[in-house]
């Protein structure tokens, strides 16, 4: 037997399962139609298709090189767990030119105020930066 006609044989048995099992619900539905008020499904199987991945409509411009201190710094969270399982998370503002750490703050819960304010001792103390760059990771939503 040939690999293609054993596929579609098993593609074909997959289908007749889940339409048969749809339409043992739909018959369900139609029998708890009088009871529950809803609404009574097609027959027919709809699966919702997903797209594809999303990418990039135009060419992305390079990422320039700072060739000044203080013209770009990066934001990051580094998260790491003690022996007591409890999670913490380091802030880490870093200098691209000079690759200088400028600010390393700790805590267990670090929130937007707390970012915030702890930029603005960093711009009094340094002065501030021409452009911030941050991943896109979830710590900022």
């Amino acid at each position: 037997m040939a690999i293609g006609s054993c596929m579609s044989s098993c593609v074909a048995k997959g289908m007749r399962l889940i339409t048969s099992a749809c339409s043992g619900f739909t018959a369900k539905m139609e029998e708890d139609q009088k009871t529950v008020r809803g609404t009574v499904f097609p027959t027919t199987l709809h699966l919702r298709r997903h797209g594809g991945r999303k990418r990039a409509i135009s060419t992305r411009a390079p990422i320039t090189v700072p060739h000044l201190p203080n013209q770009r710094w990066s934001l990051d969270f580094v998260s790491e767990q003690m022996t007591d399982g409890r999670r913490f998370r380091i802030l880490t503002v870093v200098d691209d030119c000079t690759r200088e750490c400028l600010a390393l703050i700790a805590d267990t819960s670090l929130s937007g105020a707390r970012v915030a304010r702890e930029l603005r001792a960093l711009f009094a103390e340094r002065g501030q930066s021409v452009t911030i760059v941050s991943d896109n990771g979830t710590e900022f939503t």
